[in-house]
């Protein structure tokens, strides 16, 4: 990797977390879907418990879901259920429909990591405008109509589930809702008109397809043209020497480099080996009030974390740091919070617990003035610290060059180099 000076704050992969606004990480994006399942109404009526078999519903469902969790809906269902008794007899017929529109917020509980990183259960509830339609509740001797019409009325339901992600883009579904609305007013001759709530309670299976992961680029594959007439053979000339080759692009060739893979922005010596040095690296970062990193946060630290299991010498120590805004304690403990969520995620990915310590300041050590929005922005960090940096650290590379394996054999003929040299990142 590219180096740069100490002076631009050699973005380490080691880590200043932007503390407050610390941005949110991005969403699943926006997605439509389709359920359907099973209906269970109950619907009290002027004649008495009116019992229904077991009917239907589908759907159709637009919404967005966001990295934190939130995911605003539209759902548009239709409901539709045969009448069974009325108050306690059977010998009728009819048949209740039901329109709905509602505005569903949902909440998933989603994780980075184990079985919840495919697994979503939410909770939620909802709102919107539903049009219950009775037609031809009969009496029990099988008369006349005794109750219909339909009226549109607000209505209000709970819901809870959980998503299973198939794929990036499709997610399957189980879905309970419990719909119930205000008195809808239908005809119930001979009297004129009755008032009910429209009650129900429905089971669904649902598929919903996101638009927020990105789409596969198809790759043109190229037609072969007609290979021309070879030409004459040109005479022989010396080709220029090939320049050293540089892997991990930390200014020291392979063929010298102890300690290859070293991750962007560290500074190294002349055998390619992390020293002794404080490093800061912006845009790793955490959702607002929270110790959650966000995806290109776990991107960085995968960096870290595979130079840091391959120089297994190194002691680093994590410093989390705020600005002013807020209480000195409630600053001390969310700085210790994401200290310590980064030495997890470290740990988490191979690297020694023992070489890793987290510590929080909170606003105790600022960089810049916390009088400005741009100096608390400096402030609100996470200090990787290396405290620990043998002058030769041993080589650990799941697939070292050949070079690389050459240089390692023979760093234990000839004494370690103490300069250390210092590199501009690329850019």
């Amino acid at each position: 990797m590219k180096k740069m000076f100490p002076s631009s704050r050699l973005a380490l992969a080691a880590c200043t977390l932007a503390a407050l606004p610390f941005a949110a990480m991005a969403g699943d994006g926006a997605y439509i879907g389709l359920e359907g399942g099973a209906d269970f109404l109950h619907h009290q009526t002027v004649l008495g418990d009116s019992k229904f078999d077991p009917g239907y519903v589908g759907g159709i469902t637009g919404g967005y879901a966001f990295a934190n969790g939130l995911r605003p809906e539209l759902e548009l269902n239709y409901r539709y259920d045969n009448l069974r008794s009325i108050g306690g007899s059977k010998n009728v017929d009819g048949v209740e429909k039901a329109y709905s529109a509602m505005g569903n917020l949902w909440y998933d509980f989603k994780s980075d990591h184990g079985l919840l990183a495919t697994l979503h259960p939410y909770v939620g509830a909802g709102i919107g405008y539903v049009r219950p339609t009775v037609d031809a509740f009969r009496t029990p001797s099988g008369g006349p109509v005794a109750f219909d019409g339909h009226d549109n009325v607000f209505g209000y339901q709970l819901g809870a589930g959980a998503g299973y992600d198939l794929t990036r883009n499709l997610t399957l579904s189980l879905d309970y809702r419990a719909l119930r609305t205000l008195k809808a007013d239908f005809n119930a001759p001979p009297a004129g008109t009755a008032s009910d709530r429209y009650q129900t309670q429905s089971v669904m299976l649902g598929l919903r397809y996101s638009f927020g992961a990105p789409k596969a680029v198809p790759v043109a594959m190229p037609v072969a043209a007609a290979a021309p007439a070879p030409a004459p053979a040109a005479p022989p000339r010396a080709l220029p020497a090939a320049a050293p080759v540089d892997s991990d692009h930390d200014g020291v060739p392979d063929n010298l480099d102890k300690c290859p893979n070293t991750p962007r922005g560290f500074t190294v010596d002349a055998d390619g080996c992390i020293v002794k040095q404080t490093v800061v690296l912006r845009g790793v970062n955490f959702e607002l009030n929270s110790d959650r990193m966000t995806g290109p946060a776990r991107q960085t630290l995968d960096e870290v974390a595979a130079a840091l299991k391959g120089q297994p010498g190194l002691s680093v120590e994590i410093d989390g740091h705020t600005d002013s805004k807020g209480s000195a304690a409630y600053n001390l403990a969310l700085s210790k919070k994401r200290a310590e969520a980064v030495r997890s995620y470290l740990v988490g990915q191979g690297v020694e617990g023992r070489n890793l310590t987290a510590k929080g300041f909170g606003l105790t050590k600022p960089v810049a003035s916390n009088d400005t929005e741009a100096g608390r922005a400096e402030n609100r960090r996470v200090e990787f610290v290396v405290v620990n940096a043998p002058a030769t650290v041993k080589v650990v590379n799941q697939n070292p060059t050949e070079a690389s394996k050459t240089a390692a054999e023979g760093a234990d003929k000839k004494p370690a180099k103490k300069a250390k040299r210092k590199h501009k990142a690329a850019q």
